[in-house]
C-alpha cells in the first residue's frame, strides 16, 4: 500500500477562487456600466502590484513554515489588494489615474457675485465647502457624463461660470458630478439633472432647478426666487418665510392662497415657483414639525 504525499499545489486552486471571483465581479461591474470604464486604466496602472503578487505566488509555491502553507497566504493577500484597489477607485484616491481630471476654479478672493450653470444627464450634487470659487469632481460610478470643463467670464467682482461635460468621454464616463462651492460670494444657480443640492451654507440670490431630486434651502434675508421644473422634494427651515407659487404638497400649517400657499412665518423670504405638471413636496428640516 502506498501513500501519495501532498503536492505543492494541494489546496491552492480553491483558495485562489477568492481573488478570481472578486476580479470577475469588478470586470462585470465595469462591462455592465455600474462602474466607470476608467476602472481598466486604474487596474493597468497598478501593474507593479499585480506583478509582485504573481512573483510571490511562484516563489512560495509548495513552501511551508511549520503547519502554515505559504502558498495559501498569497491568494488571501491578493484578495485584500484587489479589495483595496476597488476601494481606491470608487472613492477616487489621488493615486488613481482616473482622478487626475478634477476641475478647480480660481480663488474666491474679491468675487462678490457668481452665477453658475451646471447641466448633466446624470446625478448632480451641490454643496458648500470649497476653498476656491468652485471645485468639480466626477462621481465615481459608471455612466455617460463626461469629465467637467468650465467657461468663465469675469467682470470686476462678478463671475459667470458654465460647467460643460466632455461630449465624448470614452472610458472617462461617470454617473455625474459633485460641485463644491465657496460660501464667500452670492450665488445664482442654474441646475439640471438628478439634483441633490444642499444650499444651506451658501448665499443664494436665485436658483433654477430642472429634472428631479432634492433641494435643501437655508435662511434668507429678503425675497429670493427659486424655480423648479420636474419632481422635487424641497426642504426648508421652519420659521423662514416661504411662498409657493403653483401647486405643491406643503406642511399642514401653511396658508392656502389663490395661486399657491404660504408658510406661517411673516416677512419676505423664499419665493418658490413651481412649473405646471411638476410634482413638488415641501417639508420641514428634520427636527422641526408643521
Amino acid at each position: 500500500m502506498t501513500h501519495r504525499a501532498p503536492g505543492p499545489s494541494s489546496g491552492a486552486p480553491k483558495i485562489w477562487l477568492l481573488p478570481l471571483l472578486l476580479l470577475a465581479a469588478l470586470a462585470a461591474a465595469g462591462s455592465t456600466g455600474y462602474l466607470s470604464g476608467s476602472l481598466l486604466l486604474d487596474f493597468v496602472a497598478w501593474w507593479p502590484v499585480w506583478v509582485l503578487v504573481t512573483l510571490a505566488a511562484l516563489v512560495v509555491r509548495g513552501r511551508r513554515v511549520g503547519r502554515v502553507r505559504l502558498s495559501g497566504i498569497v491568494p488571501l493577500v491578493a484578495t485584500l489588494l484587489i479589495g483595496l484597489f476597488a476601494t481606491a477607485h470608487i472613492l477616487g484616491w489621488p493615486l488613481m489615474p482616473s482622478t487626475d481630471r478634477v476641475l478647480v476654479g480660481p480663488p474666491a478672493d474679491g468675487v462678490e457675485t457668481a452665477a453658475l450653470s451646471a447641466r448633466v444627464g446624470g446625478e448632480l450634487r451641490v454643496r458648500a465647502g470649497s476653498d476656491f470659487l468652485y471645485r468639480v469632481e466626477s462621481l465615481r460610478l459608471g455612466g455617460e457624463v463626461g469629465v467637467p470643463d468650465a467657461e468663465e467670464q469675469h467682470v470686476e467682482s462678478a463671475v459667470v461660470i458654465e460647467l460643460i461635460p466632455d461630449e465624448t468621454p470614452g472610458v472617462y464616463g461617470f454617473s455625474g458630478w459633485e460641485v463644491v462651492l465657496s460660501s464667500a460670494p452670492a450665488w445664482s444657480l442654474t441646475l439640471e439633472g438628478d439634483i441633490h443640492a444642499d444650499l444651506t451654507s451658501l448665499q443664494v440670490v436665485g436658483a433654477q432647478a430642472e429634472g428631479s431630486g432634492t433641494l435643501v434651502l437655508g435662511t434668507v434675508s429678503g425675497p429670493t426666487a427659486v424655480s423648479v421644473v420636474g419632481v422635487f422634494t424641497v426642504t426648508v427651515p421652519q420659521g423662514t418665510p416661504i411662498r409657493v407659487v403653483g401647486e405643491a404638497d406643503v406642511p399642514g400649517d401653511w396658508e392656502a392662497l389663490s395661486d399657491g400657499s404660504r408658510s406661517p412665518a411673516s416677512g419676505n423670504g423664499w419665493v418658490l415657483s413651481v412649473a405646471p405638471d411638476s410634482r413638488v413636496t415641501v417639508v420641514y428640516q428634520q427636527g422641526t414639525s408643521g
